[in-house]
């Protein structure tokens, strides 16, 4: 593949990361925030400046559930498509219910980057345990805050 090739791949999956962002109503600092990369890379992913690592594609997948092959392949100017999961409502409500209390107790705020990932965190793991540890509950919302 040619330089120029690679030039133009990165500059189409550009143009659909800041699809992808502006339709999930997040500042490049906030996705870049809980992509677990600096500003600068992500702006330079968004104008095609360089070309975006697995890792972050993958942590696109599991953190908002950004099709890969979406990002990297879609040439028709179709919207996001994400992937679509069955969640369990009652497990949401009691990981958000977490957060929303621990947030008044603590008289914090958690920005909203932050907030996305405790959630998905929380969420799996009350999926995960049937008896859930609430001391490991405390102290994952104290490191977030």
């Amino acid at each position: 593949m040619s330089h120029i090739e690679t030039q133009s791949i990165n500059r189409r999956i550009g143009a659909r990361l800041l699809r992808f962002r502006e339709s999930a109503r997040l500042t490049q600092v906030e996705l870049a925030g809980a992509l677990g990369i600096t500003a600068r890379t992500f702006q330079n992913y968004e104008r095609g400046e360089r070309e975006i690592s697995t890792a972050v594609v993958g942590r696109l997948y599991r953190l908002y559930g950004l099709d890969p092959v979406w990002l990297i392949e879609d040439d028709d100017g179709s919207p996001p498509r994400r992937h679509v999961s069955q969640l369990d409502s009652e497990l949401l409500t009691t990981a958000m219910a977490e957060i929303d209390r621990f947030q008044e107790a603590k008289g914090r705020t958690i920005p909203a980057s932050k907030k996305i990932q405790l959630l998905r965190l929380l969420y799996n793991y009350f999926r995960d345990n049937q008896q859930p540890d609430q001391t490991y509950i405390r102290d994952l919302l104290d490191l977030a805050a």
